[in-house]
């Protein structure tokens, strides 16, 4: 995913590092050679690289701690070496109407500044800390989820062998998520990207106070870079992902609006389905009052490109109880229930999540809305154009990818069959039925002994059991179960699965359940 040029390079062709996110790894790449190979850890996703052989990059998804930043050294490229990793850590305490507890997450750009002893890291702080079961405070749209830049320095004035730690953390007001970053090469001022809320903020680079912003720079804005043109503006170039454009902006004056320049289409031929593509928009889109209030939240909010945010949320307020964010990939059409209890029927019921928990106006009429308020009542489908939108979006996503822990190799073949030989053996797919391994269409559920009081209820009522989730992606939605109480997936047969309630495994060996394991992390596309 990541990608950075080494500034010690001088030859021909270029050295870059590279984020390999599913493998866990960094590449360092001369040319078309790769030249180096370091595992790090989880979800590698941005990189950043000083002059001194230091290699910053960060673990996308948040953990119930923090955030994470691995630290690599480059001194030897051809040897890479992780050398620890920098936690950014959850904050509690701290919901007001100008600020939320909670962990940074969704770490997709990170820069150094000039002198390569700081970096600064925009995301999201997403409150993992709050809720009635947690705290006894509900949540609101304001203490729920919001934009933070994140300071980071290198002990050593950024060399390698020392340690980084976060001395900074800033917390932005009525804006939802830090995308991307852009510091001025005298490293004198930042901007930063608001994916959500569709607008770039200046700040002053150490100070952070707010120079300057730029409104409507398009549809989840995802890279900034800035350059000089031959008169000497300084320009900044945006990347709004979802409106398929580039845009440039005169941003050598900050006291007023910055102008823009040009605006560069990305895509000749549009490759998504007008319906899909309006849906993505508006999943990924906070600033429009109907999905928000003062732009703090989305769908991507939990959910960014689809995906996971790998935190567990309290929805005690909801009717629910604790629950581990689902990827919506691989669901698709005819998945069946929406959420670990099959409190929707379609996807046009987040209109009630909408509305209440993010503070929106809603996209359905109030009448449509008095009639079919209640999730499994009247269905919404067809009433709201936008909200169907979104549902033809969430239904595209049909895919997982092709699992890293794939080989090429008839040792692995046949561990992979005796893997899916413990699954049937163990009972696993009488629940994980079918292609989608899942029986959710059916609409049942299941008790599989991980209920508790932290699990609350469905729909305000008893929580009589679970919605089978599909296997397919497993190797990258840890944590696992209902609760997030399986950080990883051998957890969830050593540790918790009580009276084999979630399958016949507390017998297996060490060596069937290494086959059981290998299976089900290669359950992708190629399944």
């Amino acid at each position: 995913f990541g990608v950075a040029a080494d500034p010690r390079f001088e030859g021909a062709g270029g050295r870059f590092v590279v984020a390999l996110q599913d493998a866990g790894a960094v590449a360092v790449v001369e040319g078309d050679a790769v030249i180096g190979r370091a595992s790090v850890g989880p979800d590698p996703r941005a990189v950043a690289l000083n002059d001194r052989g230091l290699a910053l990059v960060s673990r996308w998804r948040a953990t119930a701690e923090g955030g994470h930043v691995y630290r690599v050294d480059l001194t030897t490229p051809s040897e890479p070496a992780l050398r620890g990793e920098a936690l950014l850590p959850r904050q509690e305490g701290l919901d007001s109407d100008t600020d939320n507890s909670g962990v940074p997450g969704f770490l997709d750009a990170l820069a150094f500044t000039p002198d390569g002893a700081r970096a600064l890291l925009p995301a999201l702080k997403a409150n993992n800390v709050s809720g009635l079961f947690r705290t006894g405070e509900p949540f609101d749209s304001q203490t729920t989820a919001r934009a933070v830049l994140v300071e980071l320095f290198a002990a050593g004035a950024g060399d390698p062998s020392d340690g980084v730690e976060e001395t900074f953390r800033v917390s932005f007001d009525d804006l939802d998520f830090g995308s991307a970053l852009a510091i001025t090469p005298v490293g004198d001022r930042l901007f930063v990207a608001m994916m959500g809320a569709q607008r770039v903020v200046a700040l002053d680079a150490f100070s952070f106070d707010t120079l300057g912003s730029i409104a409507d720079v398009g549809v989840a804005p995802r890279a900034l870079a800035l350059d000089e043109d031959a008169a000497g503006r300084e320009r900044l170039w945006v990347f709004a992902t979802l409106s398929r454009e580039l845009r440039v902006y005169d941003v050598s004056e900050l006291s007023r609006e910055p102008p823009l320049l040009a605006a560069v289409p990305t895509l000749a031929d549009e490759p998504l389905a007008p319906d899909v593509l309006r849906g993505k928009q508006l999943f990924h889109t906070s600033v429009d009052p109907r999905m928000s209030r003062t732009s703090y939240l989305s769908c991507a909010s939990c959910h960014l490109d689809g995906e996971s945010d790998g935190l567990v949320w309290d929805f005690t307020q909801r009717g629910e109880g604790l629950r581990n964010t689902i990827d919506l990939r691989g669901h698709g059409v005819g998945h069946g229930a929406i959420h670990w209890s099959g409190n929707f029927d379609e996807v046009q019921d987040f209109e009630g999540d909408i509305r209440n928990g993010q503070g929106g106006t809603g996209f359905l009429s109030e009448a449509h809305w008095a009639e079919t308020a209640a999730p499994l009542g009247p269905p919404k489908a067809g009433l709201s154009e936008e909200l169907d939108a979104l549902a033809a979006y969430v239904a595209s996503l049909t895919r997982v990818g092709t699992s890293p822990f794939r080989r090429d190799d008839g040792a692995f073949d046949l561990a992979r069959a005796r893997g899916a030989a413990v699954f049937a053996d163990a009972g696993c797919a009488g629940c994980h039925a079918g292609e989608a391994f899942t029986d959710s269409a059916v609409g049942v559920r299941h008790d599989v002994g991980t209920l508790s009081e932290a699990s609350g209820q469905r729909l305000g009522e008893a929580l009589d059991g679970l919605d089978t989730p599909t296997l397919r992606g497993l190797w990258r939605t840890a944590p696992y179960l209902h609760d997030g109480s399986a950080p990883t997936l051998e957890a969830v047969f050593i540790t918790r699965n009580p009276d084999d309630a979630h399958g016949a495994t507390s017998d297996l060996s060490e060596a069937e359940r290494a086959d059981l394991l290998l299976y089900l992390r290669t359950l992708d596309d190629l399944e």
